[in-house]
């Protein structure tokens, strides 16, 4: 009969990772992710730090995915009200929606500038009133102003860390993972991570991508359970300025 003796918890770090390595009466080594984004590795007593260290980044693919699924379940992404004054974010700013007559002349459906009182989005108010077509287009002006990022800063980050650079694209298919990578495929990032700051957008590719220079998952994943990912209140009244 073996004597049963207590389990024994102790915190590693691995990269940017805080582990719990939890030690007791067990043959094998085991991976979990708790609900609150916690990792843990079971393993039997004796087990070395350098052990556990191994086994997380070995399987390091599978808890940055783990970690982000669970971020989505407890996310709380907003509804947005196509009226004046509703913000959306691009790059980290925040914009205010201005709704608009349509112009005399053909132009983009959704336009976003600078004014006197701070950025602006601006919409045509006969787009406004058919918010599945505005969906539409909202969604897909996000998507082009991340494949525009990606095109530029993004592939230049990218190159610091490989030599060859991977297909890096934006997709507006809503099923998206926030990242995927497929070696020989490339990179493909959801329309919704255009509304991150670019500190974030740097932390997802490296981190979808298995580079070292990685940012704060933390606040990656905090930011992303955030997004706004297409989901319109009917219209009403205007907010007041």
């Amino acid at each position: 009969m073996i004597a049963h003796t207590p389990t024994i918890e102790r915190t590693i770090q691995v990269g940017d990772m805080a582990v719990t390595l939890r030690t007791g009466n067990r043959r094998t080594r085991a991976l979990s992710v708790t609900s609150a984004g916690a990792i843990v590795v079971h393993a039997p007593h004796g087990t070395s730090n350098a052990t556990a260290i191994d086994l997380v980044k070995r399987r390091r693919e599978w808890i940055y995915r783990q970690i982000a699924q669970r971020t989505y379940d407890r996310a709380n992404h907003p509804v947005k009200e196509l009226v004046n004054g509703e913000t959306f974010l691009l790059l980290g700013t925040t914009y205010l929606l201005h709704l608009a007559p349509p112009g005399p002349h053909p132009e983009p459906t959704v336009q976003h500038h600078a004014s006197d009182d701070g950025p602006r989005l601006r919409i045509s108010n006969t787009l406004a009133r058919n918010p599945v077509k505005a969906r539409r287009e909202l969604i897909a002006w996000y998507a082009n102003q991340a494949q525009e990022w990606l095109d530029s800063t993004g592939r230049q980050n990218v190159q610091l860390g490989i030599r060859q650079c991977p297909t890096l694209r934006a997709s507006s298919r809503a099923t998206t993972r926030w990242a995927t990578y497929r070696p020989g495929r490339g990179l493909v990032l959801h329309w919704a991570v255009a509304q991150l700051a670019e500190e974030n957008l740097h932390t997802l590719i490296a981190e979808s991508l298995h580079l070292n220079h990685l940012g704060d998952l933390h606040q990656l994943h905090r930011s992303c359970k955030e997004l706004w990912l297409g989901k319109i209140l009917q219209i009403g009244p205007s907010r007041s300025a």
